[in-house]
C-alpha cells in the first residue's frame, strides 16, 4: 500500500506543480467594435472572470491579459459568451451566510464581465457570480443592461432569521405583460419563479418563444468498460494463538484474478473545462478464495479444512475525478471515492480432511450482503474516447466472526469507452 501512494506521488507530482492552460478557440471585440479571432484561456471560473487571458490567431507565445474595461465582448468554445458591463450594480450581498444585517438597497457603480445565459431577438439574460452575490441583468434590444433586484439579508433584531424582497419578480410579470403573450406564465406562476439560473433561463426562453440555446453542449459523458481484479484475500485471527478450541486460519494470502464489468456516466462539475469531475459507475465482478485452516474440537483433536467462497458483486461507486492534465486530446487524472458493495454466496461450504463437506456454511464466519469500501485510481483519457486506468482498492473486511476476519485489498485495471457527442 506503501509502495502504491509512493508511486502515486512520484507520478502526479510533475503535473501538480506545473499551471495548466486551457486554451480554446473563440474571438473578442474590441471598445471600438473590431473583431480578433484567437484563443482564449478558459478557467475554472467560479466567479466570473476579473480578467482573461488572450492570444490572436497565429501567436503561439505572445499573450495578452483583457479586463471588461478593455472590451465589449468575448466567446471561448460552443458555450462561453460574456459581455463588459459598466454601470449601477445593487451593493447589498444575497449569498448565505454572507448576508447583510437589514436591507442594503444602495446601488454603485461597477464593471464586470457578464455571462450570457440567453441570448434572443426580444430579451436577452445575463450572469453576475462573485463573492457573497449572484445576481442577473436583463436586456431589451437597442436598450441597457437592467439589473434584476434580489435581497436577502438578516433582520437586524435576530440575526438568525432571513428576510427576502423579491423586485425582481414584477420585473418579469412586466417584461411577460410587454413580451409574452401566450409563452409566458401568468402572474400567479412567475411568482413562484425563484431566483436562480435555471428557473431564471427557463423564463426567458420561454419568453422569447425559443427551447434551448441551440449551442449550448451535455457536459455528461456515459461509459461502458472492461477491466481486471486482482484480489487478494487476508485472514486475519482476532488472537487466535490464545485459542484452545475453535477456528483457526493459516495465516496465508490468498491471491485470485477476475473480470469487472463496468458502466456509469460523468459529469462536469464546473462546465467551463472539464477539470472535476463527479462519476458514477455501476460494476460487476466474483471472488473465488479457498482459505486453510484447522478446527480444534473441546478435546483439542486437530480438524484440517478448507473454507471454500464463491462472491458476486455488485458495486456503486460515486467518485470525484481530478484531471491533472487535461487538453482535448489527452487528460491525466486521479480520483477517490466510495463503494457500496452489494454480495451475494452462491458457495460457501467447509471441506475437511476426511472428505465431509458442510455446504452453505456460516461458520467459520459470516459473509456480509452489503459491506463498503474505498477505490482510489489514476488512468488517462485518449480523444475523450478511451480511458485506461489502474487503481487500488483499500482492504475492507467482507465476512468475519467471533475470532477472525477476511479482507479484500485489489489492485485492479481495466479500459472504458465513452459513447455519444462527448463534451468532456
Amino acid at each position: 500500500m506503501k509502495r502504491f501512494y509512493l508511486i502515486l506521488a512520484v507520478v502526479f507530482l510533475p503535473f501538480i506543480t506545473n499551471a495548466q492552460s486551457n486554451y480554446q478557440e473563440g474571438y473578442i471585440i474590441k471598445n471600438n467594435g473590431d473583431s480578433i479571432q484567437g484563443q482564449i484561456n478558459v478557467r475554472d471560473w467560479l466567479y466570473n472572470p476579473q480578467s482573461i487571458e488572450f492570444k490572436q490567431a497565429g501567436e503561439v507565445t505572445n499573450t495578452v491579459s483583457l479586463s471588461a474595461n478593455d472590451i465589449k465582448k468575448f466567446s471561448a468554445g460552443t458555450d462561453i459568451t460574456y459581455i463588459s458591463y459598466t454601470g449601477k450594480i445593487s451593493k447589498n450581498k444575497n449569498v448565505y451566510p454572507g448576508l447583510d444585517t437589514g436591507l442594503d438597497s444602495v446601488s454603485i457603480i461597477n464593471t464586470y464581465f457578464l455571462k450570457q445565459l440567453v441570448s434572443a431577438p426580444l430579451v436577452s439574460l445575463y450572469l453576475l457570480n462573485v463573492e457573497d452575490k449572484t445576481t442577473f441583468f436583463y436586456k431589451e434590444a437597442n436598450s441597457q443592461l437592467i439589473e434584476l433586484k434580489y435581497y436577502q439579508y438578516y433582520t437586524a433584531s435576530n440575526k438568525s432569521a432571513i428576510e427576502k424582497t423579491t423586485p425582481y419578480i414584477y420585473q418579469l410579470i412586466y417584461l411577460a405583460k410587454k413580451y409574452g403573450g401566450n409563452k409566458a406564465s401568468g402572474n400567479t406562476s412567475i411568482q413562484r419563479i425563484a431566483y436562480s439560473q435555471k428557473e431564471l433561463t427557463k423564463y426567458f426562453e420561454k419568453l422569447n418563444g425559443v427551447i434551448a440555446a441551440k449551442t449550448k453542449q451535455s457536459k455528461s459523458q456515459f461509459f461502458a468498460g472492461v477491466g481486471l481484479n486482482f484480489n487478494q484475500v487476508t485472514p486475519t485471527p482476532f488472537n487466535s494463538s490464545t485459542l484452545t478450541t475453535g477456528l483457526r486460519f493459516n495465516d496465508n494470502k490468498i491471491n485470485s484474478i477476475s473480470p469487472k464489468l463496468s458502466l456509469g456516466y460523468n459529469t462536469a462539475i464546473i462546465p467551463n473545462t472539464g477539470r472535476y469531475i463527479f462519476r458514477s459507475e455501476l460494476s460487476f465482478t466474483y471472488l473465488k478464495a479457498e482459505v486453510k485452516g484447522q478446527h480444534f474440537t473441546p478435546q483439542g483433536k486437530e480438524i484440517k479444512h478448507v473454507y471454500q467462497l464463491n462472491q458476486y458483486t455488485a458495486t456503486l461507486s460515486p467518485q470525484f475525478i481530478i484531471n491533472l492534465y487535461n487538453t482535448k486530446k489527452f487528460k491525466y487524472f486521479i480520483s477517490g471515492g466510495l463503494n457500496g458493495n452489494f454480495s451475494i454466496y452462491p458457495k460457501k461450504q467447509l471441506v475437511f480432511d476426511d472428505g465431509s463437506v458442510l455446504e452453505n456454511a456460516e461458520y467459520p464466519v459470516s459473509a456480509k450482503a452489503i459491506w463498503l469500501s474505498f477505490p482510489f485510481q489514476t488512468g488517462a483519457v485518449f480523444n475523450k474516447r478511451i480511458e485506461v486506468s489502474a487503481g487500488y482498492t483499500v482492504s475492507s473486511t467482507f465476512a468475519s466472526s467471533y475470532n477472525v476476519s477476511l479482507r479484500n485489498p485489489a489492485i485492479f485495471a481495466g479500459v472504458k469507452y465513452f459513447f455519444g457527442r462527448n463534451n468532456l
